[in-house]
């Protein structure tokens, strides 16, 4: 009965009557739908109850019956919107107070709103964009949005997969791959709440976050025990989010470096420049000549791409990955690979020659679509769906890309800035 009385204080007494059902029934529908529940909802669920009663249940076996028949409704299970109406704005629907409460909780938290929230809605506080900035502003000072942010950035960043990750280097472990993940979440953490960092200050950052399991990876000695320590970086190796290890390794599946793949993730996810498919007529590719000498990866990507079919989609990927050839598989910095000096030099045909990763990251993090790309997939995370396959989509893209670019590519007020998007505020008429 103790765990009931946190619901109602009426369940701890010894013959809860109906009274106490509809109470503790109420109190848990409402937490559990993320509002209130209808009159025929509580109907059905009081009829449960009594009906676990009347075949000689007790107080608390009716009400783990209806627990358990509320935890499998629709409306527990999914964050349904129906919205309503307008008013002036005959194109969209106007989202309740509480499917705004919940929108803007599992936005910042990823989880069921709070009790400033749910007052907020039924105070019609959220159908108001000031009152929505507002309560978005309350979330994202209080600690539970880093967990909301940190979950952006797993999925943008593929980190979830790193405890996952199959290499055959000794050094590597399921461990190691959760100690990086962490290592770089800790560094968002910091950049964007601790310092308010701009997006291009998280590209070119001088420092990471190291523990004695990751230093290594870093290329940081003198590191030991769990604490997570802030290190500069060897100015001339790594800089900023994309040199960090565990961005280096997601964007790749094999112990061997990968130049394609590399770059393909650096013009999908840093410039949202998506490559064509690739064409199914296209002719076998012709092999370059047979060698039994010693290679980088750059010469072996070089001889394999050198067919005319392939080098109009390899030429600039490549050579953006080519940039970051001084990182093995592990994301450990080297300068040679099977003796030989390793070239990461690049020459992308919009971007102009660079010479290894310092300054393609500062030459990246400085253009403007690196910017858009960011703010439109965190749109996408934040909303749920592409915003490129339509007119809407683009408008949004470009709405929130000239907010982003006002509030000097700020991340933290960049998630506040979509709040007050009409994708955010309101729901599309013929849903």
């Amino acid at each position: 009965m103790q765990a009931l009385a946190e619901l109602a204080a009426c369940a701890a007494q010894p013959d809860p009557d109906t009274k106490c059902a509809q109470t503790t029934i109420e109190t848990f529908a409402s937490k559990a739908f993320r509002r209130a529940p209808t009159q025929q909802e509580l109907e059905e669920l009081l009829a449960l109850h009594q009906a676990v009663l009347a075949s000689d249940g007790n107080f608390a076996q009716a009400t783990a019956a209806v627990i358990t028949a509320i935890l499998q409704a629709p409306d527990f299970l999914y964050r349904i919107e129906w919205g309503t109406d307008a008013g002036p704005r005959p194109d969209v629907r106007r989202l309740t107070g509480d499917e705004m409460a919940s929108r803007l909780s599992y936005l910042v938290w990823g989880t069921s709103p709070d009790e400033g929230l749910r007052k907020a809605a039924q105070s019609g506080a959220l159908l108001e964009p000031e009152g929505v900035a507002r309560e978005a502003a309350r979330l994202l000072d209080d600690p539970r949005s880093r967990a909301g942010l940190s979950a952006f950035f797993d999925e943008y960043l593929k980190l979830s997969r790193l405890p996952d990750l199959q290499r055959a280097d000794p050094t590597y472990s399921s461990e190691l791959g959760g100690s990086l993940r962490q290592a770089t979440q800790r560094f968002l953490e910091v950049q964007i709440f601790d310092r308010n960092a701009s997006w291009p200050s998280v590209l070119t950052a001088d420092t990471a976050f190291v523990n004695g399991r990751v230093a290594g990876q870093f290329g940081v000695t003198g590191i030991t025990g769990d604490e997570w320590r802030e290190v500069a970086l060897e100015p001339n190796q790594r800089l900023g989010l994309l040199t960090q290890p565990s961005v280096l390794m997601t964007s790749l599946s094999t112990d061997a470096t990968n130049p394609t793949r590399r770059g393909y993730e650096i013009l999908e996810q840093v410039l949202c420049r998506h490559l064509p498919p690739e064409d199914p007529e296209l002719p076998p590719r012709v092999e370059g000549p047979s060698t039994t000498e010693p290679m980088t990866t750059r010469q072996r990507w070089t001889l394999i791409t050198a067919d005319p079919n392939c080098a109009r989609c390899h030429r600039d990927m490549d050579q953006l990955g080519f940039a970051f050839e001084n990182f093995d598989a592990m994301g450990r910095y080297r300068t040679q690979e099977n003796g030989l000096s390793i070239d990461a030099s690049a020459n992308v045909a919009w971007l102009g020659p660079t010479n290894g990763p310092i300054e393609l990251v500062k030459k990246l993090a400085s253009l403007p679509e690196t910017q858009a790309c960011f703010s439109q997939h965190f749109a996408e995370f934040s909303l749920g769906k592409s915003v490129t396959a339509d007119a809407a989509g683009a408008c949004l893209t470009q709405d929130l890309t000239r907010r982003f670019e006002a509030a000097g590519f700020n991340v933290r007020q960049l998630l506040l800035e979509l709040t007050q998007t009409d994708a955010f505020l309101y729901l599309p008429k013929d849903r």
